[in-house]
């Protein structure tokens, strides 16, 4: 039986949509849209490997060369292009797969760099001194200091900011700022979980400490956050339902972000001193 094609949600005349909840605005993704073209690449398994590759290239290359400010704008780059594909051909569910894929091997490539390529890591990841610093003193101490720690603010201002200036700079450029400041916290903490494992007589337990779950918690809110936010600039409105009607669609899914960016907050300005202790046992400091 072919597929249907997706039709816009009817819009009550005072711009309420009482019928969609959560779960339509991601099935609704999965529709075929008229552009089968981009559709076939979205759709193609050779479009994890790429971005993997591409993840790699741009990882490996700027931390060799010492390029600080190049660095997560070219990790953004890798899965901008797809993320933008995915919204113009309202897939928002399958953009979000990707952009998830994207962070992992982000993660993945930015705690290996740092590893391997710790002398130049130092200069090709911001704060990446002032970090190490900050967080051996943390874990030594149990002192909570001014600054950044595993790739973020402590103090709850500075939280705030950064969660708004996501939020901000997706809507504004169609999701790539909100992509760049992903990219430069993923690599932040990757920073410190290698400089974590490098001190660990045990790695495994101090890699899954060293990305704390409020850390996973407030990326996950943000790619919610920026995909969402990204839409009207990067899809247009090719459905003729207004700024209205995508905010009935995609409300839902901007508290979601939103609650997961606040939840990470709560348990980063609760969880921190004990996540130190914990940390300090295992490296015997």
């Amino acid at each position: 039986m072919p597929d249907q094609p997706l039709e816009p949600p009817a819009i009550n005349p005072d711009g309420q949509s009482p019928d969609l909840d959560l779960a339509d605005v991601l099935e609704e993704d999965e529709a075929p849209p008229a552009d089968a073209a981009t559709y076939r690449v979205l759709d193609d398994p050779l479009v994890y490997p790429v971005i993997a590759l591409g993840v790699a290239l741009t990882t490996a290359l700027p931390v060799f060369l010492g390029q600080r400010l190049c660095l997560p704008l070219l990790n953004a780059l890798v899965i901008f292009p797809f993320l933008v594909g995915a919204l113009r051909t309202g897939r928002l569910r399958r953009g979000l797969r990707l952009a998830a894929f994207w962070a992992i091997c982000q993660a993945a490539a930015a705690l290996l760099a740092s590893l391997f390529l710790s002398a130049r890591a130092d200069f090709a990841i911001l704060n990446a001194l002032e970090l190490r610093t900050q967080l051996y003193t943390l874990v030594a101490t149990g002192q909570l200091q001014p600054g950044f720690v595993v790739g973020v603010p402590l103090d709850l201002p500075r939280l705030l900011l950064q969660a708004l200036a996501v939020a901000g700079g997706s809507l504004a450029t169609a999701g790539l700022a909100g992509l760049v400041l992903d990219a430069a916290t993923i690599n932040a903490t990757s920073y410190a979980a290698a400089s974590l494992l490098r001190e660990a007589g045990r790695p495994l337990p101090a890699l899954l400490l060293a990305w704390p779950l409020w850390t996973v918690l407030r990326l996950a809110g943000y790619l919610a956050l920026g995909a969402a936010l990204a839409e009207p600039l990067a899809a247009g409105d090719p459905e003729g339902i207004g700024l209205a009607g995508w905010w009935q669609r995609r409300r839902r899914l901007i508290a979601v972000g939103a609650g997961l960016v606040l939840l990470g907050i709560l348990l980063q300005l609760l969880l921190t001193s004990a996540w130190a202790d914990l940390l300090r046992r295992l490296l015997g400091w």
